[in-house]
């Protein structure tokens, strides 16, 4: 005994129930890319968001970074003009110094001069 053959109906009702169930197969395929596409979309929006806290954060600590390096060059700049101005005054110093010594040399060469010829003048005598 043969089967009959599937009528038209049959058939057609068959090919319809498998072009739904491959239909429905698609359909939970494209929900399901929809979601790893939105997870997709979530994370790279995260990863912006870093991206732009640490663009910010570099950004502010280079700003620092170069107010630092001014506030050190202008202090670098008054060190300079103070060790330039101690030069100057040591210096100033050294050669008022030099001035001092030699006139003081001449005070007491002079004053040494008025002992020897007082002493010689009174002929070692003293007056008594």
């Amino acid at each position: 005994m043969t089967t009959p053959p599937l009528d038209r109906l049959d058939r057609i009702e068959q090919i319809l129930e498998s072009v739904a169930v491959r239909q429905d197969a698609l359909q939970q395929r494209q929900e399901q890319f929809q979601r790893q596409q939105d997870q997709f979309q979530r994370q790279q929006d995260q990863f912006q968001r870093q991206l732009d806290q640490i663009h910010a954060e570099m950004h502010n600590s280079l700003e620092d970074v170069v107010s630092m390096i001014t506030a050190l060059g202008e202090e670098i700049s008054d060190l300079s003009d103070t060790v330039n101005s101690l030069s100057e005054q040591a210096a100033q110093d050294r050669s008022q110094a030099a001035i001092d010594r030699a006139e003081f040399r001449s005070t007491v060469e002079q004053l040494l001069q008025v002992l020897i010829q007082q002493y010689n003048g009174n002929g070692g005598n003293r007056a008594g």
